[in-house]
């Protein structure tokens, strides 16, 4: 995430925090005052203004400092399920997750126990601030503070909006594992047309009105009006990650195990760049346009951060 001072990036580690650089990259200090768990899921701008999810909830930044954000309570049943749903999107040690869900309770884990909710991730809608949650389905931030508004029971996996801010894509999975995607504006939400059951959806990005999934069986789009479903790139070996430029949304990226597909061309067409011969699944994608010129920075689940200068 670029701040507004155009030359500090923020970048979320999980089970080590908020890392900041001003040197595109070289060089990361901790950037986490405020913030009661290091466990971080989610980093995201929206509209200038920066917020980070964490197992503690989320946050808001002011000056150098978190200020949490308001969170209404549920009661929830046993913490399995936002174990899974977390295991699922980055690697930590199962008694790690223990001792930050512990800071979450204030009894032991009873069924219909007051809990928090859990954010996974975070948009700004048609000026609205839209979050998705782990097991209590859709929130949305109002005068009053956060409300539920929309698959309630449900886990958001993933959320994801245009370049506008005006059209949202997201995944919505029950209880039982059966996911669906749905696009809308926030106030009304349509189904899209069921994916192939084979694929297994790391990440999603809505452009032009199109859909792209990033997927364990490569690169997918909605490949005409009736919604149908149709590989991308001849490959079809996992991604983890994709992205636009905001700058130019027909610049496209997605991170597979030790490379990227790249597309200047609104995913007409793309080529295969191999960045790491180790691997390394890249998770997450940040455009950077600075003094040393037109960078990418890749951040993986195992093999570290990553810049790709003049891509």
């Amino acid at each position: 995430v670029t701040m507004d001072d155009g030359k500090t990036l923020l970048a979320a580690v999980s089970g080590i925090g908020v890392l900041a650089t001003q040197d595109e990259g070289q060089t990361w200090k901790a950037f986490d005052d405020g913030l009661e768990s290091m466990l971080v899921f989610d980093l995201v701008s929206i509209d200038g203004q920066v917020f980070v999810l964490t197992a503690a909830g989320a946050y808001e930044l002011e000056g150098e400092t978190w200020i949490k954000l308001d969170a209404k309570s549920y009661y929830a049943g046993e913490a399995e399920g936002l174990m899974a749903s977390l295991q699922q999107r980055i690697d930590v040690q199962e008694d790690l997750y223990s001792l930050e869900l512990s800071a979450l309770e204030t009894h032991s884990i009873q069924k219909n126990q007051m809990k928090p909710v859990v954010f996974l991730n975070l948009i700004s809608l048609n000026n609205h601030l839209l979050a998705g949650s782990v097991g209590q389905g859709l929130w949305c931030k109002t005068v009053s503070g956060w409300q539920q508004c929309g698959f309630e029971g449900k886990t958001i996996n993933l959320l994801s909006r245009d370049i506008h801010g005006s059209q949202a894509v997201l995944q919505s999975c029950s209880p039982d594992e059966i996911c669906k995607l749905y696009r809308g504006d926030g106030d009304t939400w349509i189904q899209v047309q069921a994916v192939p059951e084979h694929l297994t959806i790391n990440d999603l990005l809505i452009i032009n009105n199109q859909v792209w999934l990033a997927t364990e069986a490569g690169l997918w789009r909605g490949a005409d009006n009736s919604g149908a479903w149709a590989p991308a790139f001849n490959e079809q070996t996992a991604l983890f990650a994709i992205a636009s430029n905001p700058v130019d949304n027909c610049e496209m990226v997605a991170g597979g195990d030790g490379f990227v597909l790249l597309s200047r061309d609104c995913g007409q067409s793309w080529q295969k760049q191999l960045i790491n011969e180790e691997g390394g699944a890249f998770q997450s994608i940040l455009f950077v346009q600075g003094e040393q010129g037109r960078r990418l920075i890749l951040g993986s689940k195992s093999g570290g951060t990553w810049l790709v200068p003049n891509y």
